[in-house]
């Protein structure tokens, strides 16, 4: 498991991360962005209001006329959101809404740091998992997908049987953008790619990765098949807290039995 927390615990103030929100708090105060003009203004306002709300712990889903929880309504808003919304104004969503994922993707001395301490780990759980004659699995969550996709780019080692993201930001176009080419493909080094989200978690915003987004730059030649699953039911307050995802019994039985599913 590389730990990089540390990294990321040690941010230097710059002015590209100026935020009203403290890194861990939960909290965050939109404030104002002379950078933004037009109709636009208030349509990040709108966006970023709404993203806090969610997030908040006393936030819950609200019943449809039936009485049933409407699961999905503010993901899948946002997300329709996402496709009118330009991609200059989604970034700027990312720098003040997860935080942690656009120091990674701007801060080239963190992304090296982390990225070297994940082949690092890589690489001693290929040598375990070759010597046990076991498979070698790369679980990996928010921030993680992006970390796990960016490494595995440059991943010379033994095949990974199964690479599983989850709670992933994948899929929306602001982080893909910005991570490196040759990681916004299917990694030639995996064999089985399972992607999993709950309906209501905000950061795995399109809940798919696929062709349509991710995937949308590989050749025809190239696999793309992610078994996505997307009506993971996830416990915690903010529907992304990965205790919510990992006793999840579909992708506990996954991560557990690849051997015998794979």
């Amino acid at each position: 498991m590389p730990y990089y927390g540390d990294l990321l615990a040690q941010l230097p103030t710059t002015s590209h991360r100026k935020t009203n929100r403290d890194i861990g708090s939960g909290t965050f105060s939109p404030g104002t962005d002379e950078s933004v003009s037009g109709d636009w203004s208030a349509t990040l306002e709108e966006w970023r209001s709404e993203i806090s709300r969610a997030q908040s712990p006393a936030s819950v889903p609200q019943p449809d006329v039936s009485g049933q929880r409407s699961r999905g309504f503010k993901s899948n808003a946002l997300g329709a959101m996402s496709s009118l919304v330009p991609l200059s104004v989604q970034n700027q969503i990312v720098d003040r809404v997860l935080i942690q994922v656009s120091v990674y993707l701007t801060d080239k001395q963190i992304r090296n740091d982390i990225l070297a301490r994940s082949a690092s780990a890589f690489s001693e759980a290929a040598s375990i998992a070759e010597a046990c004659g076991e498979p070698l699995i790369i679980a990996a969550h928010s921030l993680g997908t992006v970390v796990a996709l960016e490494a595995l780019a440059d991943f010379t080692g033994r095949e990974v049987d199964l690479l599983m993201t989850i709670g992933s930001p994948l899929s929306t176009e602001t982080v893909a953008s910005r991570m490196t080419r040759g990681a916004r493909r299917w990694p030639m080094m995996v064999r089985n790619w399972v992607n999993v989200s709950d309906p209501n978690d905000l950061v795995a915003l399109h809940h798919s990765v696929d062709r349509r987004n991710f995937l949308r730059n590989c050749a025809d030649r190239d696999p793309a098949g992610v078994c996505n699953i997307g009506d993971i039911v996830n416990h915690m307050d903010n529907h992304h807290g990965i205790a919510g995802y990992l006793d999840d019994p579909v992708v506990a039985q996954i991560l557990t039995s690849v051997s015998q599913i794979l």
